[in-house]
């Protein structure tokens, strides 16, 4: 009997042992998923697009964001949402501003209440506009982007500045870029499109003169190909032949699918080799006097 007892005990105490086993296997695991939930690499990646964004690496940092943003992990909604806003003003570094717009109708879809959804509107109302502009609908890019330049968005004014040249109003257009020109540096579109206007109006020459200088001495590169033609034209519209004619071999073999450039060489050409010869010569009178014949033989 004795015996017996002793083998019950055994027996529950066993028992008790595989339970407080698996009790405890069941805990780790819970505690396992729960780290898993809790801790990842999304901060980490967060944290390296943020510098690629700040290193002006916005395609690498689109990568990173979204790794991030992908991350499965519990309680960061906050981070999520900063994310997010990294991404979507990634995507207009890129001029992507449909994906840009998107993004940002997501942030205040899904996070409102961790963002300033002041200032997510005034995004997707920018986006919305410069998605205008990219299309040609300049027309009705120009309240979105009149209201973004209010907003403290002065860069903008660079393209209402470019709407209103599309729409032939020239003054707003001055207006525009002259703002922009107040608070940035100039760029080879401002120098273009400024010492196009004032070469097609035939206002003020030697402010074409002077934008196109500016547009050529400039960091930037976007539209040197049109400043350099612009350069050409000028010399040609005050006549200057030789000067022209030289920019445009320049030109020509610096860019030589450019069509508009290889027509300006062509008439240079002209107009530098001129052949003195006389295109009609006259023929020389015959001064020679006729020998009179006398009818009557004598």
């Amino acid at each position: 009997m004795a015996e017996k007892n002793k083998n019950s005990i055994k027996r529950r105490k066993a028992q008790l042992l595989r339970r407080h086993i698996e009790a405890t296997l069941i805990i780790i695991a819970i505690c396992v998923f729960l780290f898993s939930r809790m801790v990842s690499d999304k901060e980490d990646l967060r944290n390296r697009g943020i510098s690629e964004y700040n290193n002006g690496q916005y395609q690498e940092a689109l990568e990173s964001f979204r790794k991030a943003y992908d991350e499965d992990q519990w309680f960061t909604d906050e981070m999520d949402a900063d994310i997010l806003m990294y991404t979507g003003d990634s995507y207009m570094k890129l001029n992507m501003y449909q994906e840009a717009y998107d993004t940002y109708v997501k942030i205040l879809e899904d996070y409102a209440e961790y963002t300033d959804t002041d200032k997510v509107n005034e995004l997707i109302d920018l986006s919305q506009a410069l998605i205008f502009v990219q299309s040609g609908s300049y027309e009705e890019a120009v309240p979105g982007l009149t209201a973004a330049v209010e907003n403290g968005y002065t860069e903008m004014n660079m393209y209402l500045g470019a709407c209103h040249e599309k729409l032939g109003d020239y003054e707003s257009m001055m207006s525009c870029y002259n703002a922009y020109l107040a608070s940035n540096s100039i760029n080879t579109y401002i120098a273009y499109q400024l010492s196009s206007y004032y070469m097609d109006t035939d206002i003020n020459l030697s402010s074409a003169k002077s934008y196109i200088d500016q547009g050529l001495s400039c960091n930037d590169t976007v539209y040197l190909e049109e400043v350099k033609l612009n350069e050409i034209i000028y010399y040609e519209k005050i006549s200057d032949y030789n000067t022209a004619f030289l920019k445009a071999q320049e030109f020509i073999s610096e860019y030589p699918d450019n069509s508009v450039g290889q027509a300006e060489y062509d008439f240079l050409y002209t107009r530098v080799n001129i052949d003195p010869t006389p295109v009609h010569i006259e023929p020389e009178e015959e001064n020679d006097s006729e020998t009179s014949v006398d009818s009557s033989g004598s």
